[in-house]
């Protein structure tokens, strides 16, 4: 019970980051809060793994971790931008309204007993945010950070539903992060 209320906290500090990181207007700032929901992301799977006995899990957090808590921040600080986006009020309002739609589907939809709707609540709105900062951000490390918020999101969502294998939430976690780290592999070549 423990862990289901952990993984259920994870969630929503995830969700509260990602509203977070709408909001923010400089690159620092939104890549520090992504590697704060990061972190919760890590604690949400491990907070899974030990409620419903999937000890596989645990080398999902071990990617995430490496991936998305170190790799990813460490090289967006290093190819981010000293400029300030615009304005954040737009931006959080459709994040607050993209949030009350997931909550507004999710209330509609007859769903197992199961799958507990607070885990896909917080899994798809930290998703549907992603895709909000994705298509709000002018930048590319804001794209970037915002594109693994919603796998982020997607991760989320994949190791709260119970009896998903390890090989879909491995191959979803490799095809949400390819982009991200293609990203950072380029800007690592020299220019031309």
């Amino acid at each position: 019970m423990l862990a289901t209320d952990l993984a259920h906290l994870a969630g929503g500090v995830m969700l509260v980051v990602a509203l977070l990181m709408l909001a923010q207007r400089r690159n620092s700032a939104m890549i520090g809060a992504f590697t704060i929901q990061s972190a919760a992301l890590v604690l949400a799977v491990i907070a899974q793994a030990v409620a419903h006995d999937r000890p596989w899990l645990g080398l999902v957090a071990v990617i995430v971790a490496g991936l998305q808590c170190v790799l990813i921040p460490l090289e967006a600080r290093r190819i981010a931008t000293a400029s300030q986006d615009g304005s954040s009020p737009a931006r959080m309002a459709l994040g607050v309204a993209a949030v009350v739609l997931v909550q507004m589907a999710l209330r509609a939809a007859a769903m197992p007993e199961v799958v507990a709707r607070e885990d896909l609540s917080a899994a798809l709105s930290v998703a549907l945010l992603g895709l909000v900062a994705v298509v709000t951000r002018r930048d590319a490390t804001g794209q970037m950070l915002g594109f693994m918020t919603a796998a982020s999101g997607c991760t989320l969502a994949a190791v709260a539903l119970p009896g998903l294998p390890v090989a879909a939430v491995l191959a979803g976690l490799t095809l949400l992060g390819t982009p991200a780290l293609g990203v950072v592999l380029i800007r690592r070549l020299p220019a031309p």
